[in-house]
């Protein structure tokens, strides 16, 4: 048991990264706890804990590759019962890429309000922590009952501060061989074992006040971070002269479990068929076998370019306003984080020249 370790061992170890002279780059990566993609123990459609109380947070990590210093900030974010700050966070488990840690140190936890976080610290690199149906993992946090556990910060407190009232800090060191290239990210994808998949990280909340006896395991959901989702324009279009460049709108936040696509407009091919052109880059098409872009003008269409991998195709008809759209769901899996896909669209006029969009990229959440 590493219970609030902070001796000079470890002083000195962070001295020592400080004073390396590296420079890689520290890394976040969020993990929304309860949410859309999320597990749990107690009900096998809903991430819920006993009698349905639903149970919801956030999870920050930071990761300095310099200093081997992992900072995770958890929030609690469940519905408050009136009077009470539950259900209360009571234990949090995750993993770390194999081969990269030999051992895990609390440097510090603290609070914003109420109690004070009174977590210990549990370590073992074989994942031997189990938390239910969620499966193994590597690190554990935890408290006994609910005293210094994590309760919503805008419910109200006990008459005797039990819990802590907003998000708590905790401070890990991480030493081992992988700690100068290890990234957040890869903390945040680091799948539990024995239990379901896409499981990175556990948290055990506890309902029902100081003696209340409901419970469960619930999971992360889906990774990848909305406010790090983008869409931006690749290169340029073209169109024959007096013609209306067709344009792309993407559609909704690139995130998985949600649509994913784009809104067409070409106002100068009405009633038409757009052939919408989609894959993984913007560098090289492994279905051409070609470098991108690809300048069109050997094809007969001068002053147009391919832009876009074309992995997919679809054709896209469009209204009497040459407006169209087409969209499919990207599977909630971890896997797509941080993916790019890009998309662009091209029309024939009667006459057989060729109208195309600019390239529009999407890049889903990381």
């Amino acid at each position: 048991m590493d219970r609030h370790l902070v001796n000079h061992g470890i002083a000195a170890a962070v001295l020592l990264a400080l004073a390396n002279p590296m420079f890689a780059q520290s890394s976040n990566s969020c993990l929304p706890i309860g949410k859309h993609g999320a597990f749990g123990c107690q009900d096998p459609n809903s991430p819920v804990i006993t009698n349905g109380v639903v149970a919801t947070g956030d999870v920050d990590l930071t990761y300095d590759p310099n200093t081997g210093l992992l900072d995770i900030v958890v929030e609690n974010t469940s519905p408050i019962v009136s009077g009470e700050t539950n259900p209360v966070i009571t234990r949090l488990a995750f993993n770390l890429p194999s081969g990269t840690v030999d051992a895990v140190h609390l440097v510090s936890q603290s609070g914003t309000g109420g109690a004070t976080p009174d977590f210990d610290l549990d370590y073992d690199g074989s994942q031997s922590q189990h938390m239910g149906c969620l499966g193994y993992f590597d690190v554990e946090l935890s408290v006994q009952g609910i005293q210094g556990g994590i309760g919503n910060p805008n419910a109200s407190s006990f008459a005797h501060p039990t819990v802590v009232l907003g998000p708590v800090t905790f401070e890990l060191l991480l030493q081992g061989p992988g700690i100068g290239s290890l990234t957040s990210l890869q903390i945040a994808t680091a799948t539990s074992q024995g239990g379901h998949p896409d499981v990175a990280l556990a948290l055990k909340f506890q309902g029902g006040g100081v003696n209340g006896a409901e419970s469960g395991w619930v999971s992360n959901g889906l990774v990848c971070c909305p406010n790090s989702a983008t869409v931006d324009i690749v290169g340029q279009g073209c169109a024959p002269t007096g013609l209306t460049v067709p344009t792309l709108t993407a559609i909704g936040v690139p995130m998985p479990g949600e649509p994913l696509g784009v809104d067409v407009s070409s106002p100068s091919t009405p009633n038409g068929l757009g052939l919408l052109a989609y894959g993984f880059s913007i560098t090289y098409d492994p279905i051409l076998m070609q470098s991108l872009p690809i300048d069109l003008s050997g094809f007969g269409f001068a002053g147009c370019t391919l832009l876009v991998s074309t992995e997919f195709s679809r054709i896209v008809p469009v209204d009497a306003n040459g407006n169209g759209s087409h969209s499919f769901e990207i599977p909630p899996r971890l896997k797509w984080c941080g993916r790019m896909i890009p998309f662009q669209v091209f029309f024939l006029t009667n006459g057989g020249e060729l109208l195309a969009s600019a390239g529009l990229r999407q890049t889903i959440g990381s």
